[in-house]
C-alpha cells in the first residue's frame, strides 16, 4: 500500500515512474497468489 500511494504521489508531480510503480505494486500479490496455489496443491495432495 505504501509503495503504490507513494508512486501514485510521484506521478502526481509529474515525474514518469508508472512502469516502476506498477511493477513494485503488483510483487507482493504475485507472492500472496504463489502462496495460495502452493497451499491448494498441498492439500490436494494430502487429501488425494
Amino acid at each position: 500500500g505504501q509503495v503504490c500511494a507513494s508512486g501514485v504521489a510521484v506521478i502526481g508531480s509529474g515525474h514518469k515512474v508508472f512502469g516502476n510503480t506498477m511493477i513494485l505494486g503488483v510483487f507482493p500479490e504475485l507472492y500472496a497468489i504463489l502462496g495460495l496455489l502452493v497451499v491448494i496443491l498441498i492439500n490436494g495432495n494430502i487429501a488425494g
